[in-house]
């Protein structure tokens, strides 16, 4: 994870993530904003209700709240990059 380490940016942090296959974040809420962006591999991912299968360069964007999760359904590592709008990563898992 990578926060403005000058400290002028108050509510922003990007981070990398790799994933085995099968491997991911399960279903989660948090009190930010993210975007989640497929760097390599394929994500499924979900928000709410609706449910996406995505690979490289597709974002998915996840609101406040919003009870979401991605995982690898692909065949080698996925990579993933997030912005999130908070300094710090915190979540609440919910039931599947």
């Amino acid at each position: 994870m990578v926060v403005d380490p000058t400290g002028s940016v108050a509510a922003l942090s990007f981070f990398d993530q790799e994933c085995e296959p099968g491997v991911g974040a399960g279903s989660h809420t948090h009190e930010f904003e993210e975007i989640l962006t497929v760097v390599d591999g394929t994500a499924e991912v979900w928000s709410g209700s609706v449910r996406y299968t995505v690979g490289p360069g597709a974002s998915v964007f996840v609101p406040i709240r919003a009870v979401h999760g991605f995982r690898n359904v692909g065949t080698s590592t996925l990579r993933l990059q997030a912005i999130i709008a908070s300094n710090e990563l915190s979540a609440t898992f919910v039931q599947d």
